[in-house]
């Protein structure tokens, strides 16, 4: 506690109250102006605080609060903006001492909580490291696992490919069949939590009996519900992307929703597709829907995907390598994949990228 007054008569006065132990330093204003103290309680007589200048009450109110010890029997005329309590000199030894010691004891109890809080962001802040360190293993495991994919259904051919990258969040896809149905998910998120959320809220997507429409609906209410949950509890809001599609392999009807920045690449143009509906958004304005035909084949890119590919200088567009039918899908793939890594030092790419292809045979039998 800093003791401030003219001529040591707040210091006499303190040094009364026999049954109190003050860890105080006497200062008189001038001394205190120039005084490099650290942030403290301050005790100050309003003798003082009538002469002190403007640059000595901005010091005052800078201090974590001021105690006013009142030398006349009139009421302070200065009131400092962090004024705590005020002590006039003819109250009780009890009532002075109760006053101080519970200031005191509160500032006290005030500075560990801080320290504390302190203590848990810096561990806070080592434990999200490590979960950052965990995540990036994760992702270079999962392009290591699965950096091209090849599933096969009756005549259609489903081909993917994933890169990882440096950002916070990340992208992930998969997909299952039941029966004569294929549901794909691609997500892009700016959060680890988000991601996990989704990826659980996916698995146990897979236990489903049956694809259909209403299934979709209901994987897309509960991300969306999680992602409110998440922002709720979140100071910036969590950038959430999402792509699922429905593919009935008898008909080979495509349909689905689009949230976010995907892009949908077609060697029939009628079926490309681009959007950048919010999540949070009527579903409708994200519906898509169409059917495959012979030898069509689509290419499903994730925002991560195009992000990265908006960051290179290529000499051809994809549109060309997916109309090529003299090139294989997954050369296509390690084309494109190629040339969004090329200039990378250190193998990752500034976000996680991803990609789907579904090709269809030529001879393929079609149930309408």
């Amino acid at each position: 506690m800093i003791l401030i007054d003219l001529a040591g008569e707040l210091q006499s006065k303190i040094d009364s109250l026999n049954s109190i132990h003050l860890g105080s330093m006497r200062l008189d204003l001038t001394t205190f102006e120039v005084a490099n103290v650290v942030e403290d309680l301050i005790l100050i007589t309003d003798e003082s605080l009538d002469i002190a200048t403007p640059e000595q009450m901005q010091k005052i109110e800078n201090s974590i609060g001021v105690i006013i010890f009142c030398m006349s029997d009139e009421a302070p005329k200065v009131l400092p903006k962090n004024l705590l309590n005020i002590i006039f000199h003819d109250e009780t030894r009890e009532l002075i001492e109760l006053k101080i010691t519970n200031i005191e004891n509160f500032i006290r109890q005030q500075t560990i909580l801080k320290s504390q809080l302190v203590t848990i962001n810096h561990e806070l802040n080592e434990l999200m490291g490590g979960v950052e360190n965990q995540m990036m293993r994760v992702k270079k495991s999962y392009e290591k696992m699965a950096p091209k994919r090849l599933e096969e259904f009756k005549g259609v051919k489903v081909f993917s490919k994933y890169t990882a990258g440096e950002s916070l969040g990340g992208e992930f896809f998969d997909l299952f069949a039941v029966e004569n149905k294929v549901f794909m998910m691609m997500s892009f998120t700016s959060s680890y939590l988000a991601s996990s959320a989704i990826l659980q809220v996916f698995s146990d997507l897979r236990e489903v009996t049956e694809i259909s429409s209403e299934v979709e609906e209901n994987f897309l209410n509960e991300v969306k519900a999680q992602v409110k949950h998440l922002n709720e509890t979140q100071k910036k809001n969590i950038d959430v992307q999402l792509l699922t599609c429905i593919f009935d392999i008898n008909s080979l009807k495509v349909e689905g929703h689009i949230f976010g920045n995907f892009k949908l690449i077609s060697t029939k143009h009628t079926h490309n597709n681009e959007s950048t509906t919010n999540i949070m958004n009527d579903p409708t304005l994200a519906e898509f829907s169409f059917h495959l035909e012979r030898g069509e084949r689509i290419m499903l890119c994730s925002p991560g995907f195009l992000m990265n590919w908006q960051n290179t200088s290529q000499d051809f567009v994809i549109e060309e390598l997916i109309l090529d039918k003299g090139i294989k899908i997954l050369d296509v793939l390690d084309e494109v994949f190629f040339q969004l890594k090329k200039e990378s030092k250190t193998g990752f790419l500034k976000t996680d990228a991803s990609s789907i292809v579904l090709e269809v045979e030529q001879n393929v039998i079609v149930k309408m």
